[in-house]
């Protein structure tokens, strides 16, 4: 919190930097709100659409809500680069594994109670945008929620010894490796169609 007083102090330039995130973000706030494609878009994944009634909304959302906390979407089964049954991708790298735990073990000891607070937070409200629509988890949907696995990763990487980072490195480079082979030879053979998709168009482009 005291790393923040510089931007407390100056209140001009608090001001500056508000008005400043104003202007950028204003066409975006209008679009979301008048944009009929946009709100018929929202319409259409609403997950209200596939129940009739407050309770079984409410069951089809706890269910879809509690989905997001399975280890495997984490690590293993969220790009669907492969059919089912099949390995895949997660929201991290397999290397993460490394990291992701311990990172949880030193926040949850931090006396940094801002950053316990806002872990929290980001920890369960991350998948309320993706739990509320139709179609099941996608990649996409859990993009918000990358924020707090950046922060438990970080304090791992802050409280862990940097010698056993050294460790890390090596399953890093695989898990690119195993994602690019994922992408460019498993991907295209058990989905060719969406691999070509937009081919046509983009050469009589």
């Amino acid at each position: 919190r005291k790393k923040l007083d510089f931007i407390y102090k100056d209140r001009k330039r608090l001001l500056f930097a508000f008005l400043t995130l104003f202007v950028f973000a204003a066409p975006f706030i209008y679009l979301t709100f008048s944009g009929q494609g946009v709100l018929g878009r929202a319409s259409d994944l609403w997950l209200g659409r596939q129940r009739q009634g407050i309770l079984p909304i409410l069951e089809l959302w706890s269910l879809q809500y509690l989905n997001y906390f399975d280890y495997s979407l984490w690590f293993a089964k969220v790009l669907n680069l492969t059919p089912p049954g099949y390995f895949d991708v997660g929201m991290m790298y397999y290397a993460d594994l490394f990291l992701v735990f311990p990172g949880i073990y030193f926040l949850l000891l931090s006396k940094n109670n801002l950053l316990k607070s806002l872990s929290l937070f980001w920890f369960l409200a991350g998948p309320i945008p993706g739990s509320l629509t139709t179609g099941g988890i996608s990649a996409g949907r859990t993009l918000i929620w990358l924020p707090f696995f950046g922060m438990v990763i970080a304090t791992a990487f802050e409280k862990i010894n940097k010698k056993l980072l050294l460790l890390y490195i090596p399953f890093l480079l695989w898990s690119i490796g195993y994602f690019i082979n994922m992408y460019t030879v498993n991907f295209p053979k058990y989905y060719a169609d969406l691999w070509h998709y937009g081919y046509k168009e983009v050469s009589q482009y």
